[in-house]
């Protein structure tokens, strides 16, 4: 009986999901490039941060040089954050809306930032819970170089993305991010 129960849970789960995607693309398709590119937030410190994930997803022998309060300031604080996981809402419905333009290389690409976008959110929830309770700085300062390396991934497979199939954005793009 609670296998039945379970199962139930995981189709209704798994429904919400599909349907809550489908309506989030039916609104999404009204919306014209402009209005998704309005959704970004200026990000501050971008060199700093791409720094941060270097370290992060190239790690050398001085791979930890950055002190985390220094990554705390360099992202913004709570706040800064905030940005990050606004803007992963809004590169992904960036990258939805060039999919239409190289469907096959396009879903790949989106697919990827879904990935970065989930470990992002992930990391920013692990560090505001941290701040909150603890403030221990190795664990506030893994989940953000994490969240930190996701956002500047999602980034660049989002440029890449654009690159490739609609060079002329690149530039406006590149200014709003």
């Amino acid at each position: 009986m609670s296998g039945v129960i379970l199962l139930s849970g995981l189709f209704v789960g798994a429904f919400g999901y599909q349907a809550r995607a489908l309506l989030r693309r039916r609104v999404l398709e009204r919306n014209t490039w402009d209005d998704l590119l309005s959704k970004v937030e200026a990000v501050k410190n971008r060199e700093r941060l791409v720094e941060i994930a270097d370290l992060y997803l190239q790690p050398g022998s001085k791979q930890l040089r950055i002190e985390p309060w220094e990554m705390w300031r360099d992202v913004g604080g709570l706040s800064g954050l905030s940005r990050l996981y606004q803007n992963a809402e809004a590169m992904l419905d960036l990258a939805w809306y060039a999919e239409r333009w190289n469907d096959e290389n396009g879903r790949v690409i989106t697919e990827m930032m879904r990935r970065d976008a989930a470990r992002l959110k992930r990391s920013i929830t692990r560090v505001s819970l941290l701040f909150l309770v603890t403030r221990g700085h190795a664990q506030i300062a893994f989940h953000l170089q994490e969240a930190i390396a996701s956002y500047c991934l999602m980034r660049a497979r989002l440029f890449g993305m654009y690159t490739d199939v609609h060079i002329g954005l690149v530039p406006r793009l590149s200014e709003a991010l």
